[in-house]
């Protein structure tokens, strides 16, 4: 309900025509006013709009109607849509919530269902503040729906501004943007625009020469902003009396590239000019890195099918480094194909950093940090962990502004992590820090790290590497992985500081049993496990070994499903994947990507502790099944000229050898019961299918999918073969005879929303009665962000001054 004011709502005065600049500046000036006081108090109005603004008789303005408003930290849009003065049909409603306020003055996010916050009651600001100026509604249509089409695609059209409004052309723009990264964040840095322009000598029409020297005058009052509220920071930054404030941006990413942490290592990177983002994304098929300019809304897929992570910046942000599984590369930042620096040594990689000529990176498993030249070579070690002081792995380095020193994470016995910082000149190390991981320098004389999940900050003198003073939390619910020393921050030259918030989902899930017709689904275990994957049932089907753990860390555990046995945990260094069970059910082989890529094979009854070594490889190996004699293993290996092929290790002499060898993608392989036959995937079609070949001869493959396929698995008896898309489960009935193998076409059993990822990460497997022993996906969504936080050394200094 509006308040009985004496005096007309802006609406009406707008009907009018046009406000002249003086009074429009004083308008804009008094609402910007009651915002800011608002939001202080932590409200935001989501429905501002000339219809709620009250013009007094005595000069004074008035912002009405709050019915809209909530707290500004509030997360939910489940508002009854029926508050909203415009849109109320429930066809408007999303599975965000429900889309409040006036269509011509809600903010893109607001148009797509989501949450508001300031941001919003800013870009409805600026709405206002055109429509005085012009006359005319700065996003309309002919009905709501056009209205809403506006609004997310259509752009004011600025020419409708008077030469006279052009000092208030930058900050409309500004409040108007459609990127919440790139729109002013804080009504007060609107209101500093506006106090400054009303400062200035608003000039009428003008030759084109005196435009642009008075729009030169502007930029020189105002600055030049860039992806936020950069010019309000910069006339703050020039006043003597008043400190640069903290402003935290999102930083949006595209459904065409959407950000994910689910790739291994550090998952967000910054140039040193911080004018550059690179951050990791879920892309068809693996993982890509995806370039943004933090001025721009566009973004660039980088080394596009590399499945590239642990992205860092040159420090002329030209180039980005980032590491496959068998090697570290680069790629110029305007695009290009990658570049190899070299082969990684076998074993897991752990961040990196790039100084002016060479790149230091380290090495799970016990290798240590290395050294390259950035224009490639052969590694250099410069040290590797001391087991006497209880060291384990060396992660996430980053080199020091000086040059000469190197921070860097070590994980010790027992699950604990210190920060130690090592002279480059010297060799010297010093232990800063205890219980922490994944730091990094900020230029206001602090360190900023990981502890568990939140960031910490403790201020540092460069020139000593040591701590000088207490640590206090800096940023609670951040994204960080301990067990991988990355904290998920980054830190340009200026100060700009990148970091992630928020939490992924919980990555627990059930393993159950489905029977044949999906009709019936039965919980294994009372509780969820942590990313359970890589399920293969023991030959006669009592016993489970499987990967727990998350990303590509984990181990391998064995579960005895009678339940008469607690489970075996086989493996403890992590990074080991793929079990198999040999045919008598005696042991498992597995590959250890944290032990030089090896092949291993343990006793599955935990008998002993050391794992025997079956191969080694610069290229890793991925066991895939035992042929039933127990002659042959069957792997998949990579290869950068043929992607993926299968090979064969005779477990005889342990040697291996190609066995199908082509230029597509091949992995997934399963022999036949009788071992006549192995069935695989491959993408020859353009997409996953799978195919049938014969063993050990050679012959045509058989394609049983049409549509895609991923995970075939036989029946125990061999008449069926079992497979999934990304949502049903199919079987293909298969029949020996004289002539080959007939499989009939592929009927579908039942649905099921099936693990979506790179390595196809084997979810379900079949058990001799036929019943599926299957992942259920766990429905829980991830909540992490990108934030961009300007001026963070200026709060870390007043909260934590440095010595």
């Amino acid at each position: 309900m509006l308040e009985l004011v004496d005096g007309e709502s802006l609406d009406k005065r707008i009907a009018r025509g046009p406000i002249p600049v003086d009074e429009a500046l004083g308008i804009a000036k008094q609402i910007a006013e009651a915002l800011e006081a608002a939001h202080e108090k932590g409200i935001i109005h989501r429905d501002l709009k000339p219809a709620n603004i009250a013009l007094t008789n005595d000069g004074s303005v008035k912002v009405l109607d709050f019915g809209l408003a909530k707290p500004v930290d509030a997360t939910s849009g489940s508002v009854n849509a029926m508050n909203s003065p415009t849109i109320t049909s429930p066809a408007m409603m999303t599975g965000f919530g429900v889309i409040l306020g006036t269509a011509a003055y809600m903010s893109p996010e607001q148009a797509k269902g989501r949450p508001a916050d300031k941001r919003s009651d800013i870009w409805a600001f600026g709405c206002v503040l055109f429509e005085m100026l012009t006359g005319t509604r700065a996003f309309g249509g002919q009905d709501v729906s056009d209205t809403l089409a506006s609004v997310l695609k259509a752009e004011p059209n600025w020419n409708a501004l008077p030469p006279s409004a052009m000092p208030l052309t930058n900050v409309l723009r500004l409040c108007l943007e459609k990127g919440l990264t790139l729109r002013l964040r804080d009504i007060g840095d609107v209101r500093l625009f506006l106090s400054e322009a009303g400062r200035m000598s608003i000039v009428s029409a003008a030759p084109v020469s005196s435009q642009r020297g008075s729009w030169i005058a502007v930029a020189f009052l105002l600055g030049l902003v860039v992806a936020g509220s950069a010019s309000a920071l910069l006339l703050r930054s020039r006043s003597p009396t008043v400190a640069p404030r903290l402003e935290r941006f999102e930083v949006m990413s595209s459904q065409a590239d959407p950000f994910t942490i689910d790739s291994p290592g550090a998952n967000v990177a910054i140039s040193h000019d911080g004018s550059r983002i690179v951050y990791t994304s879920a892309a068809s098929g693996g993982y890509q890195l995806v370039l943004r300019n933090v001025d721009r809304l566009e973004t660039n897929a980088l080394a596009a099918g590399e499945n590239g992570r642990d992205p860092f910046f040159s420090p002329d942000g030209q180039q980005i480094g980032f590491a496959t599984l068998s090697a570290l590369k680069r790629v110029p930042a305007n695009g290009g194909p990658s570049i190899q620096i070299c082969r990684l040594p076998g074993v897991v990689f752990s961040g990196a950093s790039w100084a002016d000529d060479s790149i230091i990176f380290a090495q799970a498993g016990g290798s240590g940090l290395f050294r390259v030249s950035a224009k490639g070579g052969q590694p250099e070690r410069l040290v590797a962990p001391d087991p006497a002081k209880g060291e384990l792995n060396y992660l996430s380095p980053t080199i020091l502004p000086d040059g000469q020193s190197v921070l860097y994470t070590a994980a010790m016995r027992g699950g604990e992590t210190r920060i130690v910082a090592r002279s480059l000149k010297d060799g010297t190390t010093t232990t800063v820090l205890e219980n922490g991981f994944g730091a990094r320098y900020l230029p206001s004389g602090h360190l900023v790290y990981g502890q568990n999940a939140r960031l910490m900050v403790v201020p540092f003198d460069i020139s000593t590497l040591r701590v000088t003073g207490a640590s206090i939390v800096i940023q609670e619910n951040a994204s960080t992985k301990p067990s991988g020393g990355v904290a998920n921050v980054a830190v340009a030259n200026d100060g700009t500081t990148l970091y992630v918030a928020g939490r992924t989902a919980s990555g627990s899930s059930r393993v159950v049993w489905v029977d044949r017709d999906g009709s019936h689904v039965t919980p294994i275990f009372e509780q969820p496990l942590e990313s359970p994957r890589y399920l293969r049932l023991s030959p006669d089907g009592r016993r489970l070994a499987l990967t727990i753990g998350p990303s590509v860390e984990g181990n391998i555990w064995v579960y005895d499903l009678a339940g008469g046995a607690q489970p075996l945990k086989l493996t403890f260094q992590d990074h080991n994947l793929f079990p198999i069970w040999s045919p008598d059910g005696k042991r498992i082989v597995f590959i250890s990507l944290s032990a030089a890529n090896r092949v291993l094979s343990i006793p599955a009854d935990g008998s002993f502790l050391e794992p025997e070594s079956l191969v080694t490889s610069e290229e890793p190996y991925t066991p895939q099944d035992w042929l039933p004699d127990g002659r042959v293993v069957l792997l998949s290996r990579t290869n950068p000229q043929t992607r993926s092929d299968l090979w064969l290790l005779e477990m005889s002499d342990r040697k291996t050898h190609p066995w199908l060898q082509a230029p597509f993608a091949e992995g997934d392989a399963r022999f036949s019961p009788d071992g006549h036959w192995v069935a695989y995937t491959s993408d020859q079609t353009g997409q996953p299918e799978v195919w049938v070949r014969p063993f050990p001869g050679s012959g045509a493959p058989l394609r049983v999918s049409s549509v895609g396929g991923l995970n075939p698995v036989w029946a125990r008896d061999g008449k069926d073969l079992f497979y999934h898309d990304s949502t049903r489960m199919l079987s293909a009935r298969v029949a020996s005879t004289g002539l080959g193998l007939r499989i009939e076409p592929p009927r579908v059993l039942f649905e099921h929303e099936f693990e979506a990822g790179p390595r196809s990460p084997r979810t379900f497997d079949v058990a001799p009665d036929g019943r599926f022993i299957m992942v259920e996906r766990s429905t829980a969504k991830s909540s992490a962000s990108i934030v961009l936080a300007r001026n963070w050394g200026e709060e870390v200094k007043r909260r934590v001054p440095a010595k």
